[in-house]
């Protein structure tokens, strides 16, 4: 049986932190830290803070669609699967220095402390890939 939470299911916990789990708290609005910049959601900011999760997804509706997240914490930084309605552009912070967006370098738009920041313009499914310096690649 997966306890779920208003988009977060709790395997996505580590064992001991199942437990803590507030149930009338929106955690995925937190972990996932989406806002509305601009009147009908035209532009997001989405700036996760998966804190010791593992991961979280969540999907905010807006009145142009879904706007879908999955934020997932890789082995080299973070990645995040996002899925913009049509007219939807959105800026997302990660931490790290480099993001790759679909496989590709992107112009990164501002960098505050340790996290970057770079734009997305939708209808479209991204895969954004950040890449922090302290990290280093895992080998099995």
């Amino acid at each position: 049986m997966m306890l779920q939470n208003r988009g977060l299911a709790a395997s996505a916990l580590k064992s001991d932190q199942i437990r803590n789990i507030p149930f009338h708290c929106n955690l995925s609005r937190r972990t996932l830290a989406w806002a509305n910049l601009i009147g009908g959601f035209t532009h997001a900011r989405i700036v996760p803070h998966l804190g010791n999760l593992i991961w979280s997804r969540g999907r905010v509706p807006t009145p142009r669609g879904n706007i879908q997240l999955w934020i997932t914490k890789a082995h080299l930084g973070e990645c995040l699967d996002l899925v913009l309605p049509r007219n939807v552009t959105a800026t997302a912070g990660l931490p790290g220095n480099t993001i790759l967006v679909n496989g590709k370098a992107v112009t990164i738009i501002r960098q505050i402390g340790k996290r970057i920041y770079i734009r997305v313009a939708g209808p479209g499914h991204f895969t954004i890939l950040s890449k922090s310096p302290n990290q280093t690649q895992l080998h099995f």
